[in-house]
């Protein structure tokens, strides 16, 4: 649901659609205001619909010290890896990009594809 708020000069759209399927995966409930020069309200519809679709369903990330000379990864280079801790697995996820490359520590930040 997109609700106009009216303020003293702005207008404002509460977007709440999806407020509890968030709430019931990570139980927290965030409110973000993003000032923008949109005038219509199907504008501002489709921004919270593109923000929600990045910020309700969180991709999982990952930091590991490698041990490895990281000097030759690039940026979203693609990582194949099974991620097991004790026998248990970690992750559903196999496929992932390295978000992040800190090559003096040798430490790559990775994110779920």
């Amino acid at each position: 649901m997109c609700l106009p708020i009216r303020e003293k000069s702005n207008s404002s759209f509460l977007f709440s659609e999806r407020e509890n399927i968030a709430e019931d995966i990570y139980r927290r409930r965030a409110v973000k205001t993003f000032n923008t020069d949109l005038i219509n309200q199907s504008d501002a519809r489709e921004l919270a619909v593109l923000l929600s679709d990045r910020y309700t369903f969180m991709k999982q990330t990952i930091r590991l010290a490698v041990g490895i000379d990281t000097s030759e990864f690039e940026l979203l280079d693609t990582v194949n890896v099974e991620l097991n801790i004790n026998n248990r697995k970690f992750s559903n996820a196999a496929k992932f990009i390295i978000k992040e490359i800190n090559p003096s520590q040798d430490i790559i930040t990775l994110e779920e594809v």
